[in-house]
């Protein structure tokens, strides 16, 4: 355990309880991203094409279109996310000095 030396206590409560419900985000969506949305965006396609063939063609632009927006979007989330995690730190390390100090 010489690599949880490295982080004090604040961290640590951060980073147990929040790196859950993150584990608990990301499979909640990999399981959206990969079986879901495959699956209605070629049902969309096939469907569209059926009703419409212009239809179909400006669906087989946008839909590419919004995949460039939500990757861009995820590449700018990441870093945000690391200044949230050490922001959650700190909270967690004021709050556990005002609660050491609190009389019982």
């Amino acid at each position: 355990f010489k690599n949880l030396d490295q982080f004090d206590r604040a961290s640590l409560i951060t980073r147990l309880t929040n790196d859950v419900t993150q584990v608990q985000v990301f499979v909640n969506g990999l399981m959206r991203i990969f079986v879901k949305s495959p699956l209605l965006a070629i049902g969309g396609l096939i469907m569209a094409t059926r009703l419409n063939l212009n239809l179909a063609v400006v669906l087989a632009v946008v839909v590419p279109l919004v995949a460039i927006l939500i990757i861009v979007n995820l590449r700018l989330g990441f870093p945000l996310f690391a200044k949230v995690q050490k922001a959650l730190d700190g909270v967690n390390s004021v709050m556990r000095e005002y609660l050491s100090g609190v009389r019982v």
